[in-house]
């Protein structure tokens, strides 16, 4: 059996803060972009805590935001919400300002709240370019003198980790040993014929944290009303059935039955599957059977 998968995963890091020489350096860690990530939602976000900015003589002395790197283009613009290209294909990096961006007092914490926004689907790994200051805060005092008391700027980092769901055998072959025609013929349709079988596993293997869970949708060309017999290509009479045993159930191959299955925090999930001989309801002849369907991963 063949099928074909579809996943893109994306890790990404968020760290501590460090201060020094008036340079807030954000280091980006261990952030894990699910399958599932809507686009244009902010992930992995991490609060910021600056010390108040203003040691002595603070009476009517307030922060000041300035952008001071080319911010997304097409983004929309929020205010106190500023969002950055990291440099790398779909991802975004995104600087929440204290009280939208508005100026604030000076001798009091203030937090800021850095993420990633995935923005394509498409995204490219790698280091994130992203070497030069992206917000600038300056010390201000209100109703005096109007320059500035003393600056700082917002510097972020990071790396972006591409990971994946990788199927182990790209074709699955059940090779089921002969049928006698006599237990075919005494078989209901629908219902296996006893004691002729072949198992295979659906085994897959994702980057740990990726996906919580995949979805599995069967497509073949199927008997008359009874979606869970698979029709053999040169025999009319003579069918397919699979079974999850798993979930101890047939599976239905006209697509109407999506079959969900956990992955565990390790990455390595494996799903069991018999197949078995089953009769089609038209007469049965002799010779070969053999047939060919398809099913497709999603994960999540």
């Amino acid at each position: 059996m063949k099928y074909r998968f579809l996943t893109l995963v994306v890790m990404a890091a968020v760290s501590r803060m460090a201060l020094a020489d008036n340079v807030t350096r954000v280091d980006l860690g261990s952030q894990v972009l699910r399958v599932s990530q809507p686009l244009n939602e902010v992930f992995g976000q991490q609060p910021v805590t600056l010390p108040a900015l203003c040691k002595t003589d603070c009476n009517n002395v307030k922060v000041k935001w300035e952008v001071v790197a080319p911010l997304l283009p097409g983004a929309v613009q929020t205010p106190g919400v500023y969002r950055f290209d990291s440099g790398r294909k779909g991802i975004a990096l995104q600087i929440d300002a204290p009280q939208g961006g508005r100026q604030v007092e000076a001798d009091q914490p203030l937090s800021l709240k850095v993420g990633l926004v995935r923005t394509e689907q498409a995204v490219e790994a790698g280091s994130l370019p992203m070497t030069v200051p992206l917000l600038k805060w300056t010390l201000v005092r209100q109703g005096g003198d109007a320059s500035a008391m003393d600056s700082g700027e917002i510097v972020v980092t990071g790396t972006l980790t591409a990971g994946s769901c990788e199927p182990k055998e790209g074709t699955l072959t059940f090779r089921l040993p002969p049928v006698q025609r006599a237990d075919l013929q005494k078989t209901v349709p629908g219902q296996p014929v006893k004691g002729v079988e072949a198992k295979q596993s659906i085994a897959v293997t994702c980057t740990p944290g990726v996906a919580s869970k995949l979805s599995a949708l069967f497509q073949a060309r199927t008997a008359e009303g009874n979606p869970g017999i698979v029709l053999s290509d040169e025999n009319p009479g003579v069918g397919f059935m699979v079974t999850d045993d798993v979930k101890k159930q047939t599976i239905l191959w006209d697509r109407s039955q999506a079959l969900e299955y956990p992955i565990p925090a390790t990455g390595q999930t494996q799903i069991p599957l018999t197949a078995f001989y089953t009769p089609t309801g038209k007469p049965v002849e002799a010779g070969k059977v053999s047939a060919q369907a398809q099913f497709t991963i999603d994960y999540q």
